[in-house]
C-alpha cells in the first residue's frame, strides 16, 4: 500500500476509536435519560447533551455516535433485535430531537 493509504488508515482508525468512545459515553448518558434518574438528581443532564451535541459538530464525526444523536439508523448494530427503536427513542430525550 502507498504511503497516502497508510495515512487514511491511520486517520480511520483514530476516528474509530473516537467514535466508539462517544459512542459509549452515548450509551452511557442515555441509560441515565430512561431511568427517573433525570427528573431526580440535580445532574444538568441536558447541558451534558448539549455538550456532546457541540462535540460532535466540531469533531465532525461521521460515526455510531453520532447517528445516535441525530436519531438516524447507525451502520453498526442495525440488527432486527430493537436497535431501531432504541435509535428512534434518542430523539426525544430533552423534548426535542438532539441533532448532531
Amino acid at each position: 500500500t502507498s504511503k497516502v493509504f497508510m495515512k487514511m488508515n491511520a486517520a480511520k482508525a483514530l476516528d474509530n476509536a473516537r467514535s466508539r468512545a462517544l459512542y459509549a459515553l452515548v450509551k452511557k448518558v442515555q441509560s441515565v435519560f430512561r431511568g427517573r434518574l433525570a427528573r431526580k438528581t440535580t445532574t444538568p443532564w441536558r447541558k451534558i447533551a448539549e455538550g456532546i451535541r457541540g462535540l460532535l459538530r466540531r469533531t465532525g464525526l461521521d460515526s455510531p455516535a453520532r447517528a445516535m444523536l441525530s436519531g438516524t439508523q447507525a451502520k453498526r448494530g442495525s440488527t432486527k433485535r430493537g436497535s431501531r427503536t432504541s435509535l428512534r427513542r434518542v430523539t426525544s430525550w430533552n423534548g426535542e430531537g438532539i441533532i448532531a
